[in-house]
């Protein structure tokens, strides 16, 4: 469909492209944005793929081509989100060779209400983001991925500087999803350079709710 475009994107290049397309079916094709390569750009892929829940199969791991850089505002923003038909695991690399500071509403809804997702993440999802929070960055980024499973790797988050002045940074990241912290009940998330947004922002697994996730001993 794309075999045309290639080389550096345009701002808000595929914004919305197939949002709310719920009749639309089959598997996202591999390579679909292969052509392009070079940095980010605001909105490039903003609620591309939103609300397509017809989609079914894994993401392909070479969806967004050879895209790398810092990342810019909303770029990922809900590109994924509502898209409940796709399954598999979140690919290794998926969004390319990210490094540089965070910025707004970066991942914001990515593949929030995807709830066939399974697996766990990878510990380089988000490459080496670095620097102060931004407003939004990752707010409900996970939310209501209940087919996620496994630990929350303790690196994903470790290049990002707390900001008190920064609100919603993480709200709500993994609300009812799979997923499980590796910290205990009461006590921030372990390594944790969000340590005050997380505590209110991301619950802990209690010492419970962990035995009731893991398998039965006879």
């Amino acid at each position: 469909m794309f075999k045309g475009i290639y080389g550096q994107p345009q701002t808000a290049m595929f914004l919305g492209t197939f949002q709310g397309a719920s009749k639309l079916t089959g598997t996202i094709p591999s390579g679909l944005f292969a052509g392009l390569s070079g940095n980010y750009k605001i909105s490039l892929f903003h609620d591309t793929f939103m609300d397509c829940s017809g989609l079914t199969g894994a993401i392909p791991e070479n969806l967004f081509g050879k895209l790398g850089g810092a990342p810019q505002n909303s770029m990922f923003e809900g590109v994924f989100h509502g898209c409940t038909g796709l399954t598999g695991k979140i690919p290794a690399g998926l969004f390319g060779k990210i490094d540089g500071a965070p910025a707004t509403r970066m991942f914001e809804d990515t593949f929030s209400e995807c709830s066939g997702l399974t697996g766990s993440i990878p510990s380089d999802l988000f490459g080496t983001i670095n620097g102060p929070a931004a407003n939004r960055m990752f707010t409900y980024t996970f939310k209501d991925c209940t087919g996620l499973t496994g630990q929350v790797p303790a690196s994903l988050y470790s290049g990002i500087e707390t900001n008190n002045d920064i609100e919603d940074s993480m709200t709500d990241v993994f609300r009812d999803s799979g997923l499980m912290t590796e910290c205990p009940a009461n006590q921030y998330y372990p390594g944790s350079v969000f340590e005050e947004e997380w505590s209110g922002k991301v619950f802990c697994e209690s010492e419970q709710r962990l035995r009731d996730r893991l398998p039965r001993t006879m």
